[in-house]
This record gives structure tokens, sequence and C-alpha cells, in this order.
């Protein structure tokens, strides 16, 4: 803004007229940026209490009246997508067995008895997440077929209060389909421990306010220290100091909050309900629609609804009409009847298994080019919960929202310090910089908790990656083939998956699968079973060994990685045979059955050198300068749970995600030029406590269909930069080798597909024709002069067409309609255009608005559209033959593009 301020100066019969423009930075009479500044000082002044925490019961041994569930009849069972409906009964049906059904009942045995095992249990948090190991609900008896001898794996479950859901320690749920025999015999404790929390105000110590210099260039911190009295009792006292950090950088564009919990007594009271973040969204919106939250899917779903984003009015009639939650337990911070809505993590215990931790606001959103709002995201990989609420201001009535850890539920002993994850926000205006609730979130990513790699922002490469295990077809002849082919592609890194640590003869068997070492295992060998101790397996390299392989493929591609899941082991594995101390046993198994692995507890220093030892081996012994990290586990139901104490919930899995961003942390600062490749069974911790630490994930396992790899990458940009977004094009799928055993020929187009992200090639690259290769090659060569656009540092990401989804459970793909994305250079005034006429799409012409009033005002909209003129386009890749032309109509309104082939995708580059 200027302002033009005219100053007359006396100078004897002269009047001298000075006329001085004063130009007054837009940032600093943001909204938004003024909503940061009066946080901070409401913070420091006491006013405002960024963190939360309940005080929940803590029961004697003693046992309370328990309650029968009667579990005869049809059950679902689901675990990562898959669903069987299974008839129970209590006798037994199909090799299953429930041997007691008691909801919420720990104390009582099959009987209804005191069971006197309980004789060393001296106390427990009421509710929560985590059943006492000795009482599982349910115990069910399964046959392990990859047994030898055939033997039994026992499971353990527990009942919801509803008598409707047994969550297993596998990971499984089972959910009741039809219930007309449901009962019980007595009425069950409360299904939530909701009635049992109190409120616990936190009092802040003015004394203890202080600013400090953060540790990062630029960030300024404000320590806060606050008391907890006793609520227990009338006398109050001192039994819990939390000591609240707030950092801001230097743009007061971004706060992070991390606290500490220190008992200054015995906690006589369980802590639940513990929000990392408590925040209210006070910033004025422009018109009178309301706010909106912008949230997405996590990254199990299936690829074609993986990382879709959604959106929901945060109307005080909302209601919970919005919700996305899959059972973590809800202790009210506020009014239960002003929640709005609630969402989280899923129960497995990685983060994005269900939703995406990280969320924007949107003020004004019915005209994006003057809304403003804040994003949030916990920097945490385990379980999470937002819940919002209809909160009073003194300036109206705005959404407060909680960012809470539901399966922490615990007592302290005096003088135990507890450290809880960072929560962060940020702030944005679209009519300071143009930006919106998506590319904020995704700018704010890459300045503030981005690594750099070798010093450097990381780029968004172009890698042979493949999945599965290496399938029996990749042999060692076949590999050189592969990293041969690579080469000529112009790939610039090259990585190996887990079957590096396996081999099978196909033409051996052992019960249907292959057998090595003794081991039964799937034909292309049993990676999951090897996992423990990473030694690539002479059997798969005879020839030349493995060593010889890596100098081979790093003679003409200069990045080379390698597959490694360090925190689990089966228990035949020499790691596990020499520190059974520093893991824990998945409770129910059997240790013949092969399919079982421990998990390493990093909550334990031990732990972490011994996870940080197998990732260094990767690089000083294998010269790895790129490492796919790994994590399969779902480790809150299967792990955590059997091991946690019922007063001393959730603290396993909070050390254990401590732990291994330590480990992270000392890989960074001692090999800042190894590239960290995150994975968790595709997706399932995507947060920014694993965005901090990683340089691309990968997103999804889904990788053998071009159309919901699409759609999941066109979903995924709206939240993360492109450099993070890792799935595989396998043309011939996980397992098996082309028809006839090639050679192949690959349509380069398809490609174009993968361009936004990584770059991924999978397995069967051997078999590509050498004119798909030559092809190939052009297209990397586009690729890497295209990805400059896609820098989230300095340009902008816009999705084509469809508009978030209006619930939390967005829709598969829609092969009728056109898909396409922006990448766009706002600075230097250019950008690109991905476009695809879908197999079923019936119009071959596809047209874009290129002026505001003809693009959806609550939509962002790139410069090319809010900028006068008439911008150039140019076709970079795609739509060979001849059937794609482009053209903008004289009245510049809209560029068309004619794609006459269905099924054709083009890439178009433009300047304005």
């Amino acid at each position: 803004r200027a302002t033009k301020i005219r100053l007359y100066l006396p100078m004897g019969a002269w009047r001298v007229t000075v006329a001085l423009v004063l130009y007054f930075h837009a940032v600093a009479c943001s909204p938004t940026v003024n909503f940061v500044t009066e946080w901070l000082d409401a913070v420091a002044g006491g006013e405002v209490v960024p963190v939360a925490v309940r005080a929940c019961p803590l029961l004697p041994a003693s046992p309370p009246s328990g309650a029968r569930c009667n579990v005869t009849g049809h059950w679902e069972y689901s675990r990562y997508g898959n669903k069987t409906v299974y008839p129970f009964k209590e006798d037994g049906y199909g090799g299953l067995h429930i041997t007691s059904s008691y909801a919420g009942d720990p104390w009582t045995n099959a009987s209804g008895q005191v069971d006197q095992s309980d004789a060393g249990l001296s106390q427990r948090c009421l509710g929560g997440m985590v059943p006492p190991t000795q009482h599982p609900d349910v115990t069910i008896h399964f046959n392990c077929d990859k047994m030898s001898p055939p033997g039994i794996i026992t499971h353990t479950g527990l009942i919801s209060g509803d008598c409707n859901t047994i969550s297993m320690d596998d990971g499984g749920v089972y959910s009741r389909v039809a219930s007309p025999s449901a009962g019980r015999g007595a009425t069950p404790p409360p299904p939530s421990d909701v009635d049992g929390c109190m409120a616990a105000p936190l009092v802040a110590h003015p004394e203890s306010v202080a600013w400090s210099s953060g540790s990062r260039e630029g960030w300024r911190v404000l320590t806060v220290s606050y008391d907890l009295p006793n609520p227990n009792s009338t006398s109050g006292g001192t039994v819990l100091v939390v000591t609240v950090r707030v950092s801001v950088n230097a743009a007061n564009s971004t706060v992070r909050v991390e606290s500490d919990l220190t008992a200054v007594a015995d906690l006589p009271f369980c802590l639940g309900g513990v929000a990392v973040l408590n925040l209210t969204a006070t910033l004025a919106s422009p018109d009178t629609h309301p706010a909106v939250l912008h949230a997405s899917s996590g990254g199990p779903a299936g690829a074609d609804r993986a990382f879709q984003p959604w959106v929901c009015p945060l109307t005080p009639d909302r209601n919970g009409t919005c919700d996305a939650v899959q059972g973590t337990p809800y202790r009210a911070h506020d009014d239960p009847s002003t929640r709005i809505l609630s969402v989280d993590s899923g129960l497995d215990g990685r983060s994005s298994n269900f939703q995406l931790p990280i969320h924007s606001i949107e003020f004004g959103a019915a005209n994006s080019s003057t809304a403003r709002g804040l994003w949030m995201a916990p920097e945490y990989s385990g379980i999470w919960r937002l819940d919002a609420y209809s909160a009073s201001h003194a300036a109206g009535v705005f959404p407060r929202f909680y960012y809470s850890l539901p399966s922490l539920l615990f007592t302290m002993s005096e003088t135990e310090v507890i450290r809880l994850p960072v929560a962060s926000f940020g702030v944005w205006d679209a009519a300071i910089d143009g930006t919106d609730w998506a590319n904020a979130v995704r700018r704010a990513i890459a300045i503030d908790f981005t690594p750099t790699f070798a010093g450097q922002p990381p780029a968004q490469l172009a890698v042979y990656q493949g999945l599965g295990a290496l399938p029996s077809y990749q042999t060692e002849d076949t590999l050189y083939d592969t990293a041969a082919h690579a080469q000529v592609m112009g790939l610039e890194a090259f990585v190996f998956d887990a079957g590096t640590y396996t081999w099978c003869d196909p033409s051996s068997q052992c019960n249907g699968s292959a057998a090595v070492q003794g081991h039964c295992c799937a034909p292309q060998g049993d990676w999951w079973t090897d996992q423990g101790d990473y030694m690539p397996t002479p059997a798969r390299f005879p020839e030349h060994g493995f060593m010889a392989l890596e100098k081979y493929i790093t003679s003409g591609i200069p990045n080379y990685g390698i597959w490694i899941t360090p925190q689990a082991a089966p228990w035949s594995s020499k790691q596990y045979a020499a520190n059974p101390e520093l893991y824990l046993n998945q409770s129910g198994s059997s240790t013949a059955c092969c399919s079982t692995s421990a998990l390493l507890n990093l909550a334990l220093p031990a732990a972490q050198d011994l996870f940080f030892g197998q990732f260094e081996e990767m690089i000083i012994t294998f010269n790895a300068s790129r490492i796919w990290f790994d994590y399969n586990t779902p480790a809150r139901r299967t792990h955590w749970n059997p091991h946690e104490a019922p007063d001393r919930q959730g603290l396993l899995e909070l050390g254990f995600y401590r732990g291994l961003y330590n480990v992270f942390d000392r890989m960074k600062q001692k090999h800042p030029d190894v590239w960290i490749e995150g994975c968790a069974s595709g997706g399932r911790m995507v947060d920014l406590g694993s965005l901090s630490r990683t340089h691309s994930f990968w997103i999804n396992d889904d990788s053998v269909s071009d159309d919901r790899n699409r759609r999941l990458r066109l979903g995924a940009n709206l939240f993360l930069p492109a450099h993070y977004l890792q799935n595989a094009f396998l043309p011939f799928g996980c397992g098996a080798a082309p028809t006839g055993g090639g050679p192949a020929s690959i349509d380069p187009d398809r490609l174009l597909t993968y361009f936004a992200g990584v770059l991924q090639l999978g397995q069967g690259v051997a078999f590509w024709s050498q004119d798909s290769v030559e092809a190939a090659a052009q297209s990397v060569a586009v690729f890497k002069a295209a990805r400059k656009l896609m820098n989230p540092l300095t340009t902008r990401y816009y999705r084509l067409f469809e508009p978030p989804a209006t619930t939390p459970t967005p829709s598969g793909v829609d092969l009728s309609a056109n898909v396409g994305w922006v990448y766009e250079d706002y600075v230097a005034r250019t950008g690109l255009v991905f476009l695809m006429r879908q197999s079923a799409s019936p119009d071959p012409a596809v047209s874009i608005s290129l002026t505001r009033p003809d693009w959806p005002w609550n939509q962002p909209a790139p410069s090319v559209v809010t900028a006068p003129g008439t911008p150039q386009f140019k076709i970079l890749a795609g739509g060979h033959n001849g059937n794609v032309t482009v053209s903008v109509p004289s009245d510049g309104r809209e560029v068309v593009v004619h794609i006459a082939t269905p099924d054709t995708q083009v890439l178009l580059g433009y300047t304005f």
C-alpha cells in the first residue's frame, strides 16, 4: 500500500512542496500476522494457554461389576482394507473360538468371578485404548497354515462398550453385521471415559515468561510454565508443572508449540485428553461466510481414495456430521454440545493410516482471492485426534481446535519428566501474496520443515525403484539389464527393495510356497521373515556378488539406495537372538510362525543405537547414498497395547516415535548427503514429524493402476511438495514378467501421470524394448526440464476440474471425467498444465477458463487466470500422432485443448 503525504516547507518567500510516497510492507498490517502477534502476547500474558490436559480417574485393583456381551451372529473382519464376514459361535466355528466375552470388564473371568491374576495389578486408569494384557475380552485361535508342523496362533481382542466391535491385537477389527441376538446380562460400564475426566485448569507462572533466541536462525522462543493444582483436593497444591516453549519464525508466519510435563508429586489421578495444541482461530472473516476446514484422507485407502481432499463448513449446527473418526477415545475439552467435528488417525498407531494430520482453515472461502486462514498440524507420527468446538470470544464466535494424543492415559511419579510432541500452526492471506489454503501448507512445509540434502533443498528426482520384494524373475542378469536401461533413460537413483536379502528357487516348494533356510515363504522370497538381518543374499547375486552390481549401477547413476526396516525383526533373526531385551514381542503369537516380528522398543537408548547402527551399515558397508526406510507394523494393537501397563497407556508409543526421531536426527547430522525415503505400508505415516526428517515418502502401495495413481497424485499435491510423492509405475504389476518375457512396448505418454511427484519406474524395466527405453529417455529429459516449475519454494499447484469432496469419504476414480493440474511460477510468469481425457470421457474438447469471472470464485486460481493479457501455450509432451491441438479463442477467455483419442494425456507449457 502507498500513502502520499505533502509537506509544505516555508523558505522565505518561497513555499516548497515535497511529496513523500511511503510504502508500507503489506504483511505488517495483515490480520493474519496480527493474529500471531496477538496470540503470542496473550500467551505471554497468561490469557491463552496453548495446551490442555484432563484429570481422569485412577482406579484401585478392586473390580466393578461386569457385563457380558452375546457374540453369536455374523461379524465382518476388516484389516488393511480387506473385509470378510464370519459367523461366530461361543463354542467355536471354522477354527475360531471365543473363550471369554466380557465388555469393559477386565477384572472378571468367564465365570464372572474376580480373576485372582489381578493380584499384582495395583491400579489402572479408567477408559483408554489399552486393555490389560492379562485380561482380553476375547481370545480367538487361528490355524497357521504356514507353520510346519501345523499349529495354532492365538489373538486377543477388546469388545467395545456397545458390544458391536471387537478390536484385535493384530490390527484387525470385527464389526457386528447384524445383531438380532446381541445383548448383555447387565448394564456395562461407560464405553468411554468422557464423564469420568475433569477439566484440569493450568495456572500460568508470570515470572516464568521469557523470550530467547531459537536454535534456528531468525526464530524466537517464548517459554511459559504452568501449574496444575490437584483437582481432587480442596486445598489445591501443585502436583504437575507444564513447561511450554513456543517458537516463531522471523516472518511471524509459523509457530511451533512444544511441552514438557514434570510431576512435582506422585499424581493421584491419570492424565488424559493431552492436547498438544489448543488454538482459537480468531481471524475476522472478510465476508459473512463461515470458516471451513480443509482436510484429506490418509494413505492406505486405496490409491483412488487416498490423499483426497475434503471440506467441511465449521458452523455450530454441524454437530459431528463431518466426523472422520475410527474410535479414538473422546475426552471433551469444551462443552460437548458445542462440538463441531472430530477427525483422527485411526487406531493402528501410525499417523496417516486413516486421515492426514495436516489441516487448513479458510475464512472467506466464498472468494478465494481475499480469503485468509491458518494451517495446523501435530509433528507426530502416532495416534492423534482433532476436535473442533464453537467457542465464544470477545470478538465473536470462532472455532476452537484441540490436537490431542488419545492413546495417552497415564499417571506419573514424583520428579518424572515426559516430553510431548510438537504441534505447529501458521497463517496465510490471499490478499497479501495470492496464496490459498493448499499452497500455504506446501510452502510452509518446504520452508520450515523439509530437511536439506547435501546442503540444498531436495530435488524431485527420476528413479528406478520397484515394489514387492524383487520378484523371482529379477535374477542377477535381469538386474544388470535393469540397471543398463536405467542408465540409458537418465535415471538419477537406483533403489533395491526388500528382496535384496532373500531369494527363493521357484522350482522348490514347501507347503505351496518356495523354501528358504527352513522358512515358508512366497515364491519371490519371504522378505517379511528375513527382516532384521540385512545382508544381501549371495543366492540372488551368485556370479558377481552384490557389490559388483552396486559398482556397475553407480558408474552411470549418481545415487543408489537400499530398503531397510530396522525396527522389526522376527524371532529367527540374528539381531533378535542377540538383543531380545530391546524388542517387544507380539502378544499371542507363536515363535514358530514365520510372519510374526518383534518391534524395537525405541524408548530405550540401546535400541536407538542398534537401529542407527543398521542404518550406518547400509551407508558404510554397502556404499548406499539413499536409504528406503519402511515401517509395516500396526504397533498400537500388535505390540504396544499388550505391553503397556493400564496406568501407563501411550508411553511406549510416545517413546518409540521420540526414539525414531532421535535416530533420524542423528542421521541428518552425521550423514547430510544421504537421502532418507520414508514409507509405512504405503503412506500410513505422513506427518510433519516424518516429513521434517525425510526427503521423500512412499505414499501408497497401490502401484499397478495408472488411473488410481494419477488420482492419488492429483490429491496429494494439494498438501505435500512434489518431491515427497513416491509410488511406482509398474506396467506388468508387482510380481509378473511381461507375457512372453519381452521385449515389451511401453507407451511413453503413460509416464506423464508420474510427473506430478517423483518420476519412479518399477520392476520390469529390463524387459522394455529398445524403442521404449529411448522414448522413456526423452520423457525423463522433459521431466528434468519441467520439474523446476514444481518447486514448492517458487511455484503453486492447482487441481483442475474436481473441487474437494464435501464429505470425509471421497469417491473413487471416475473415468468419464477429464482430469488435470497446473503448476505455476507466478513470479517468472510461466507454468505447466497437465490434461487427460480419460478412457470413458465423451468430450474431446477440454477447456480451461482464463479469466477470473469464468473461474469458480471459491476455488483458488493461478495467475494465468487473474493476470491481464493472453497467454501462450505449447505442447511439451504427450498427444502423439497429432491427436491433440491447442487453441485460444480471440476473446482470450479460455484455452481449448482438443484431444481426439480417449485415454490420452498431454503436458503443456505456458507463459503469460
